[in-house]
């Protein structure tokens, strides 16, 4: 991909790094897309009623389960669409989405804090302050997949 002579430059360095992530996010993406999945830069279209968005995937922080529907969560915008959580989750990339609970699913991005919580489970503090359980299930793949 790239090399690096001595003595390093601080510049040379970073600019490798960079370079490096951005390969492997480009890999990431293509995987992705050849599975069926939507890449976090893909922009997808909500109907709620009246109003209509379009919003990057990356921008949505929490999708939640309410019923037969589910509420998106984006910026101070909370939508609702007749879909299951499971079809949703179906089309997510799994590096980036994780299904935190039945109810829940969090975009790891958006992660501020973790803390341990009752029977094996995890508390998750996201960015924007909302609290959430990751059940004891699934903070077994949790710790995988965030690699703790």
């Amino acid at each position: 991909m790239d090399y690096i002579l001595k003595p390093t430059k601080t510049e040379r360095l970073a600019k490798t790094i960079e370079k490096i992530r951005s390969e492997i996010q480009q890999e990431r993406a293509t995987a992705a897309v050849s599975e069926g999945r939507l890449s976090p830069d893909k922009r997808i279209f909500l109907k709620d009623g009246e109003k209509c968005y379009f919003v990057r995937l990356s921008e949505v922080f929490m999708i939640e389960s309410v019923g037969n529907y589910c509420r998106f969560h984006f910026g101070s915008n909370r939508p609702m669409i007749h879909r299951s959580l499971n079809k949703i989750q179906e089309r997510l990339d799994p590096t980036i989405f994780f299904r935190a609970n039945r109810q829940q699913i969090i975009n790891t991005e958006y992660i501020h804090d973790i803390d341990s919580y009752y029977k094996g489970g995890m508390k998750v503090v996201l960015i924007n302050g909302i609290e959430l359980e990751i059940s004891t299930r699934n903070s077994v793949a949790f710790k995988e997949m965030m690699g703790i």
